[in-house]
């Protein structure tokens, strides 16, 4: 299946702040290799004025691979203390391979070896040394412990009842803002909801209205919580990059079979639409002359890095 990507950056730069202003890097690592890679980053890019006790390394839970890592304590510490720390979020990001001057995801790919964009950590080590190219480093937008502090608050944090800590917020917006800045190289058409059932489990209405079922049912909070956060990720429509290209392969196939392989459309209203729905929500309405018109619109919209979701 031949995917085009947009265009790849080069390694990000370091965080613009000043001098004396303690950088705190926040590493959202699924493996060694990726800490490993990370901290190597953070050394070479390490400006030459800065003074080296200005910078912290922590790590968060990684959002790659569900786990229950604790939160590292020092993140906890820094935001309790005097400083105001400026927070900078990372994470590697695993590109396809690279065939006839684009990156491609192809159906033998998917099924031999799995998302090439996702791989375990022995396929990590092996595409690091064969295909170094394939390895990026995804930077997210910094921001102050101070501004972090205020959005807690204004979420209901510290006396607005809000059940999430400060620390857990962090890593949350954290984890929030690496999956908008890896968008952003991969393309819009994988925007999939991420994080979907910590926000809601974090919200104060939901955590009370929890707490009286309990009460209700006889039952323990830990209990009724358990349950809650299970059904949320069974509900949650967290489709993977992975189910959007084997789709997109087979909306490719169907239409082909009767129709030429090159959607005809304008590519420029395409891409005043695309503007367009940086600001507002679009809706698309197909005339339905087929049964394939649909599918097609999902393809065309795949084909230029564009997310549809249908409203069925």
């Amino acid at each position: 299946m031949e995917t085009a990507h947009p265009t790849f950056p080069a390694e990000p730069a370091w965080p613009a702040c000043e001098p004396d202003r303690l950088v705190v890097f926040l590493l959202d690592a699924s493996s060694p290799l990726e800490r490993e890679m990370l901290e190597d980053w953070i050394k070479r890019s390490h400006p030459s004025e800065r003074p080296p006790g200005k910078v912290r390394v922590l790590a968060i839970p990684p959002t790659r691979r569900r786990s229950k890592s604790p939160l590292d304590p020092g993140l906890e510490a820094l935001l309790a203390g005097d400083e105001d720390p400026l927070f900078a979020p990372l994470r590697v990001a695993w590109l396809a391979p690279r065939r006839d001057g684009t990156r491609v995801v192809r159906l033998r790919d998917l099924l031999t070896f799995g998302d090439p964009r996702d791989p375990g950590r022995l396929r990590q080590r092996v595409i690091r040394a064969r295909h170094p190219d394939r390895c990026v480093i995804v930077a997210a937008e910094p921001a102050r412990a101070s501004a972090l502090r205020a959005r807690w608050t204004e979420a209901g944090g510290r006396d607005g009842g809000a059940t999430t800590g400060l620390a857990e917020f962090v890593a949350r917006q954290a984890a929030l803002a690496l999956e908008r800045a890896e968008r952003r190289i991969r393309g819009a058409r994988y925007k999939v909801p991420r994080l979907l059932d910590e926000e809601i489990l974090g919200s104060p209405g939901f955590r009370g209205r929890l707490a009286q079922l309990a009460r209700e049912e006889g039952r323990s909070d830990a209990r009724i919580l358990r349950e809650a956060h299970a059904d949320l990720r069974e509900i949650a429509a967290t489709h993977s990059p992975l189910v959007i290209d084997l789709a997109a392969r087979l909306i490719r196939l169907l239409y082909t079979q009767g129709y030429a392989a090159e959607i005809q459309y304008d590519r420029e209203q395409l891409a005043g639409i695309a503007g367009l729905s940086q600001r507002h929500p679009v809706v698309f309405l197909p005339t339905h002359k087929s049964n394939l018109d649909h599918l097609v619109l999902q393809y065309m919209l795949y084909e230029n890095c564009l997310l549809y979701t249908s409203p069925s």
